[in-house]
């Protein structure tokens, strides 16, 4: 289906970079700004004044999934740059 001007994550195959193709695509509340990933997980940080990350499972790219959204609690706006700290209380960029 068509997904532009849609806020979320689009994910992309570019085996083939002369014709990229949509594997899938996950609508984010918000405004998706930055993201990260690690371990088949993107983390898309939503630059919103009411900060949060949201977490998408990848493992299988044609069925991303929103599994997580981390709110405020666990997260700190510092000059733009949104980090997220666990238990440890050490910050995470």
């Amino acid at each position: 289906g068509k997904t532009t001007g849609l806020a979320g994550l689009h994910i992309i195959d570019i085996t083939d970079p002369a014709q990229p193709a949509v594997e899938s695509f996950t609508a984010l509340s918000g405004s998706p700004w930055r993201l990260a990933y690690q371990d088949n997980r993107v983390y898309v940080s939503d630059r919103n004044t009411n900060p949060s990350v949201k977490v998408v499972n990848v493992t299988d790219p044609a069925a991303a999934a929103l599994l997580n959204i981390i709110g405020k609690r666990f997260t700190k706006k510092v000059c733009g740059i949104l980090y997220l700290f666990p238990a440890g209380g050490r910050f995470l960029r």
